[in-house]
């Protein structure tokens, strides 16, 4: 596994997502903060529960599950990854790669460190 710290710079991470996606052998999960990402829920700040104080904390686990690259002749803008976030309530998603990559750049608050994307190879061993 390749540990792509998001201390690294966008163009840098954007690259290594990017070739990470179009290798069938490889896969991507990425650690963030969620709520950079999809909020908080109206009214969360009234009960928060455990997991989303541990959350801002330690961030959270999603595989990433695709891509769609900028194209701006049919309309699109920028460069959008696909989350699949872990967490039913919240699902799939599409967010601007400058976000996802923002989640991942902010510091944990127990390590002072970014949190990071993780990339799985498939060498042929599992064959």
């Amino acid at each position: 596994a390749e540990i792509v710290s998001g201390e690294v710079d966008f163009e840098f991470w954007l690259n290594e997502i990017k070739s990470s996606l179009q290798n069938e052998k490889c896969r991507v999960a990425v650690n963030y903060l969620r709520s950079a990402l999809v909020g908080w829920k109206r009214g969360a700040f009234i009960f928060i529960p455990v997991n989303s104080i541990l959350s801002l904390i330690s961030g959270h686990f999603s595989p990433v599950v695709g891509m769609i690259e900028k194209d701006e002749a049919n309309g699109i803008e920028e460069d959008l990854i696909g989350v699949f976030d872990v967490n039913a309530e919240f699902g799939a998603y599409l967010v601007p790669a400058r976000m996802l990559y923002g989640s991942i750049h902010v510091h944990d608050l127990t390590t002072g460190k970014s949190r990071a994307m993780v990339i799985v190879k498939n060498e042929g061993k599992l064959d």
